[in-house]
């Protein structure tokens, strides 16, 4: 989801205020894996190095464990409107392992912080924008992919929704799959931001492809067996249209708080 991260949007009550220099700002997520568990209730160990983060899980079997590697990227400038800039690539390595189903990876959260840069309006020197908390909470479920083909999930694991549907709705049976939320919500989501008395809004958003261009609209991912996928999360600034960028920058806060609610009740 950072694989996308799953980004807990405590989203700012104010527009942030920033003048242009060189870039219109800087920003970069930084974040890891604050806790995994296996579907037993055991705890994952969590590796961190660096702007590296890392879950395993499973007994290697000859083709490596199975793993979740989350990858943040330095800080960087804005510098070009409507371009895409990544901020963190989330991999899931889908290996044949053992070690029973009570083993394998069940949920994982991603904690980390969004981090913004510039030039504030009337102060000679640079200071850090409010920082804004991410949370990105996965949902696994790992096919009973023992050592051959045929061990893999044979049941319906009501992967559509409906008790006695379908065995598996997606590539092969020992494909594995993760849904995800963030903040209890998905990607995109939008933050104002006001650059030199105009208005612009950043989009954090989630991709398949390094580029950006394959946009991520569900909250599901899969992986093949023996192959590895990647949820690349981005930031894109763009000017809100005028005249209207008041009420919709109104709409969309309301629209926020409004899902909010309902989340909460």
């Amino acid at each position: 989801m950072n694989l996308m991260k799953k980004l807990s949007i405590g989203l700012l009550a104010t527009t942030m205020s920033v003048a242009a220099n060189a870039g219109f700002m800087t920003i970069g997520g930084a974040g890891g894996f604050t806790a995994a568990e296996t579907a037993g209730g055991d705890n994952i160990t969590v590796v961190d190095g660096g702007s590296t983060s890392t879950i395993s899980w499973g007994t290697d079997i000859g083709y490596g464990v199975s793993s979740l590697e989350l990858v943040d990227e330095p800080m960087q400038s804005i510098d070009v409107l409507g371009q895409n800039y990544l901020l963190s690539t989330l991999t899931h390595y889908n290996n044949a392992i053992d070690g029973g189903a009570s083993t394998y990876l069940a949920a994982a959260t991603i904690t980390g912080v969004l981090n913004m840069t510039g030039d504030f309006l009337d102060s000679g020197f640079d200071v850090p924008a409010p920082s804004i908390p991410t949370l990105f909470d996965i949902k696994f479920e790992e096919t009973r992919n023992l050592v051959e083909l045929e061990h893999c999930n044979t049941g319906d694991n009501d992967e559509d929704g409906i008790a006695g549907g379908p065995v598996h709705d997606h590539g092969t049976k020992c494909d594995d799959r993760f849904d995800y939320t963030v903040d209890g919500g998905s990607f995109p989501f939008y933050i104002p931001v006001s650059i030199a008395g105009l208005d612009y809004y950043l989009t954090i958003f989630a991709a398949t492809d390094v580029a950006g261009n394959d946009v991520i609209t569900s909250n599901r991912f899969w992986t093949e067996e023996d192959q590895n996928t990647s949820v690349y999360t981005f930031a894109r600034l763009a000017r809100v249209p005028e005249p209207a960028s008041i009420a919709i920058l109104g709409l969309g806060l309301l629209g926020l708080a409004a899902s909010r609610k309902k989340r909460q009740a």
